[in-house]
């Protein structure tokens, strides 16, 4: 299974422990075709992506996992109620599209709370630094 992280699983994020130990494979960073809005939910800890029209592309790593991890990432995610996981298409950098891919996307259950900060995108990419 393919799956797009682009918060705390990052390579440099404090979550990324949890791919390293199930093994993982890093295929590479790409960005959503797919947009989003995001915010950071208290002190810059955890990102919050989620579908807008009116949105950009957010940039992230994609890893080749195994059937049986996705449970577990379930779980710490809080799926399906805090995060669910939808398919997105990706682009990489070269603006090749069209890679179908599992993302977690946050589900918006109340109005930006006072502890979030609107991330604001650089050349029209949102990216969530570790």
């Amino acid at each position: 299974m393919l799956l797009f992280v682009y918060g705390t699983m990052l390579r440099r994020g404090r979550n990324h422990q949890r791919l390293y130990d199930k093994r993982a494979i890093f295929i590479g960073e790409f960005n959503t075709v797919d947009t989003f809005d995001m915010t950071i939910r208290g002190r810059g800890s955890v990102p919050l992506g989620m579908r807008s029209a009116e949105g950009h592309p957010i940039a992230g790593e994609l890893y080749a996992i195994d059937d049986e991890m996705i449970g577990e990432i379930d779980a710490f995610e809080g799926h399906p109620i805090v995060y669910e996981r939808q398919k997105v298409t990706l682009c990489d950098f070269n603006e090749t599209n069209g890679l179908n891919v599992n993302m977690y996307v946050y589900v918006r259950l109340t109005l930006l709370a006072e502890t979030e900060t609107v991330v604001m995108p650089v050349n029209g990419v949102l990216r969530f630094t570790p």
